[in-house]
């Protein structure tokens, strides 16, 4: 991609729903309301007439500015939710529960199995274990029931302090007394988080959580390390999937049996927009047959690239991979960008490691600090990835430290690579 870019990665029927979006937001969505009459249908059309959109576009006014005229916000079929705010960025919004349902069951084709598994499973149980920002519930309060943090759905919300690594002992054990006591079919949970908690549950020697028949990773992107640590703890008998889900718009991808991601094309008209040279591009969507609030070329604030080849499990949508978000990218000398999966992909899982953090400072400079198990690392381990990532961000100092602790974001949730540093400061 070169600077300014667009790649479009929906089929064309998906665009000819997203024109039909585009004439129902002009007319009936305030915020919309100044956009111009098409001239063409073609992409590049649409392109050039419809803005870029971000969250202080839903923010502001809501909901009278974003949301359909006449609808009715109490209606029983609209669901109300509030991003946990990654960037310290929240964002309340509104969908119908159907069009949520079908944004699911869509991307689900992804992976059959795990379709399959949850469609045989009548009066499911779900457990949540993730920051409690991401949650409508108090989780973070240990005096709260299970009574008190199970949805109307059926999901219950486990306890977890709001920075995760300082989680009470008292906490830890009332989760997994929770989860032996609630016996949920599968988990939608914070990979980071279910990875601190699957250790906590073998130190108290719990082998197994009881009636888990599968794992759902969302919320956070999930690193190698905490993949391996509950894929280790479940075995191969219960798929682990990572899903991409997002609080305004629902399911958006969901990775393959081959690991691989698969973009959601049909339910979405799914853009990938580069500012700059390299194969990495801002995902942008735009919802099909959202009659309450349509999202128009929203800009996801995540960065994705395509996969050359066909994905081999045979899916025909887009298979991509998610580079992370622009703001925590590292920056090298000379234009050199190192993706958070990039990141994650030099840090590897190696043994007795249970989370890290790759920071770069506002001067440039990278710390890699890791919080090892009780069991340790290899003692090679760290200075190899210190220095595997100086010499991928030449020209920038890297030190390497062991932690006891690592702290979360504002939000709640827990971020492996996080940068200060701003893009063009000449340090």
């Amino acid at each position: 991609m070169t600077a300014s870019e667009t790649t479009l990665l929906s089929a064309p029927a998906v665009l000819a729903a997203a024109w039909r979006e585009h004439a129902f937001a002009r007319e009936q969505v305030p915020v919309f309301g100044d956009l111009a009459a098409p001239t063409g249908t073609t992409y590049e059309h649409f392109r050039d007439l419809v803005p870029v959109t971000r969250k202080p576009d839903y923010r502001t006014g809501f909901p009278t500015r974003v949301v359909a005229r006449g609808a009715d916000l109490a209606a029983p079929d609209v669901l109300m939710s509030h991003s946990s705010g990654t960037g310290g960025d929240r964002l309340t919004s509104v969908s119908r529960l159907y069009d949520l349902s079908a944004r699911q069951e869509t991307t689900m084709r992804t992976h059959p199995t795990f379709a399959a598994l949850l469609s045989s499973i009548s009066g499911q149980r779900v457990g949540r274990y993730a920051a409690p920002n991401c949650s409508d519930v108090e989780c973070a309060n240990p005096l709260t029931t299970i009574a008190d943090r199970t949805l109307r759905d059926g999901t219950l919300v486990l306890p977890v302090a709001h920075d995760l690594f300082t989680t009470p002992e008292r906490m830890v054990r009332q989760a997994l007394s929770e989860l032996q006591e609630y016996r949920p079919h599968w988990l939608y949970t914070d990979a980071t988080h279910l990875s601190f908690l699957i250790t906590r549950a073998r130190a108290a020697g719990i082998d197994r959580f009881p009636g888990v028949r599968a794992v759902l990773l969302t919320y956070t992107r999930a690193t190698a390390t905490a993949k391996r640590i509950i894929r280790d703890f479940f075995g191969p008998s219960v798929p682990v999937v990572e899903v991409i889900s997002m609080s305004e718009l629902g399911w958006v991808a969901m990775e393959c049996p081959r690991g691989r991601m698969h973009l959601n094309a049909e339910s979405f008209l799914a853009e990938l927009r580069a500012d700059g040279d390299g194969p990495a591009g801002e995902l942008m969507l735009t919802t099909v047959g959202d009659r309450l609030s349509p999202h128009l070329r929203y800009a996801t604030g995540d960065m994705y690239s395509r996969y050359g080849d066909a994905c081999p499990c045979g899916a025909t949508s887009p298979s991509v991979r998610l580079e992370g978000r622009a703001s925590e990218a590292l920056h090298g000398v000379d234009g050199v960008v190192l993706w958070p999966r990039a990141v994650d992909e030099i840090v590897g899982a190696p043994d007795g490691m249970l989370a890290y953090r790759v920071h770069q400072d506002e001067a440039g400079d990278v710390e890699f600090s890791y919080l090892p198990m009780a069991d340790g690392m290899p003692s090679d381990e760290p200075e190899r990835i210190g220095a595997e990532l100086a010499n991928r961000l030449k020209g920038r100092q890297v030190r390497v430290r062991e932690s006891g602790y690592l702290a979360s974001q504002r939000s709640g949730k827990y971020i492996s690579c996080t940068s200060a540093y701003l893009v063009g400061d000449p340090r």
